[in-house]
């Protein structure tokens, strides 16, 4: 009895998350400074983004999940790091960071988020295209 019920917890484990998942598979999500050419944007694919900063100009690449409204992005590398030497603070390297998917239409960085007032602190947030 025990191995069935853990077999089905496995199961709807896997099946909300690949749902979840689903939901931003295949999509893009931007943020306009309002200067022209100016657009931070994260692509999902089915476990892969990569996100671009304008302000830099530089690529970051990585795998996420998605935990209800919570996404977690394992950054893996960034597009430059290796022109640089093993050990240069240049690198970007590997760093995990997490956003939270807010009003149905909002992805934000989890730290930008107020619960109290339920609302952005800063209005740095990516609108899905």
């Amino acid at each position: 009895m025990r191995i069935i019920l853990i077999t089905l917890v496995s199961i709807f484990l896997a099946v909300s998350c690949t749902r979840q998942s689903k939901k931003f598979s295949n999509t893009k999500w931007e943020f306009d400074w309002g200067q022209e050419n100016l657009k931070d944007f994260i692509k999902f694919d089915s476990v892969k983004y990569v996100q671009y900063s304008s302000e830099i100009g530089e690529y970051y690449y990585g795998t996420y999940e998605v935990k209800g409204d919570t996404i977690i992005l394992n950054q893996e590398r960034g597009e430059y790091d290796n022109e640089f030497p093993k050990g240069s603070r240049h690198i970007v390297g590997k760093v995990m960071s997490k956003l939270i998917f807010k009003n149905n239409n909002q992805l934000g960085f989890i730290q930008n988020w107020d619960d109290g007032k339920n609302k952005w602190k800063e209005n740095y947030f990516f609108k899905k295209k």
